[in-house]
């Protein structure tokens, strides 16, 4: 037994090593200096993907390989390996990296939405947002909502639903931009950023009691959240509580001194007739 074991674990460790040399070849750019990875020349690494790739059950090996043919404009190669593989995230997410750098950008981050990513469908939408285009980056926000959805990857989309709810807001939407935050906060309820772009948003729609609650939240996680006791002196104002706003104001103070929006709440405060005396 010992006998048969043998050469299979050699060849096994054979492979494993050729595998990680190609690794290095391809990302060893990002080595510190004077590492093994930055000896190994890019080509060799190409060449060693290049060859893995023929096996067909090795995914990875295609996509790797794949990346390497379109970063080296080799968009025909790139193309055979991204067709050999089988339906699904990795091949919606290839062959948008391809479309790309082919110049077809709506193509490009129409397969990033449905691969599920996260990351350049962000990029897509915030330059869109950028150009004043709300509506276009709106859509595609949506898309690759029900698109994590389907997937069930709740790990991603809690920051999809914050930024959805975000493009909400921004375009007008502000019912359907508080129900978003509600249901990005269900899967990230501790998560201070959506905390506080829910107590926004309510606060703007005058749900004042809600957006208190949210920012006291915001307080109790941190206590250093200038934003936070910014936001609860700001909801206790609109409830008349002058008291409790110039507290509030005070503490954000003394957190941080410099921050923009001290300005701001003081000159609120400073302009409100005093209802709580």
């Amino acid at each position: 037994m010992r006998r048969v074991l043998a050469p299979a674990i050699v060849l096994v460790l054979g492979a494993l090593a050729v595998i990680q040399l190609g690794s290095y070849g391809l990302f060893g750019r990002a080595a510190a200096e004077g590492t093994l990875p930055r000896t190994i020349p890019r080509g060799a690494g190409v060449r060693v993907y290049d060859v893995l790739a023929k096996v067909p059950f090795l995914t990875f090996a295609h996509v790797v390989a794949a990346t390497a043919a379109i970063e080296d404009r080799r968009f025909a190669y790139a193309q055979s390996l991204i067709d050999g593989l089988p339906r699904g995230a990795d091949r919606d997410d290839t062959q948008g990296r391809l479309d790309e750098a082919l110049g077809e950008h709506e193509r490009a981050v129409a397969r990033y939405v449905a691969a599920g990513d996260l990351v350049r469908v962000s990029d897509a939408v915030d330059a869109l947002d950028r150009e004043g285009k709300g509506a276009a980056a709106l859509a595609i926000q949506r898309r690759l909502v029900a698109e994590l959805e389907a997937l069930h990857d709740t790990d991603s989309l809690a920051h999809a639903y914050w930024r959805l709810a975000e493009l909400e807001s921004e375009t007008g939407d502000h019912n359907g931009s508080l129900l978003t935050y509600r249901r990005a906060l269900a899967l990230e309820p501790l998560s201070e950023t959506y905390l506080l772009g829910a107590a926004n948003e309510a606060m703007g729609h005058g749900e004042l009691p809600f957006a208190r609650t949210l920012f006291e939240r915001v307080v109790s996680l941190d206590p250093g959240s200038a934003d936070g006791h910014i936001g609860v002196g700001r909801a206790a104002l609109r409830a008349g509580d002058v008291v409790e706003a110039r507290r509030q104001l005070a503490i954000a103070r003394r957190l941080a001194p410099a921050y923009f929006d001290l300005g701001r709440l003081e000159k609120e405060i400073e302009s409100a007739p005093d209802r709580s005396r």
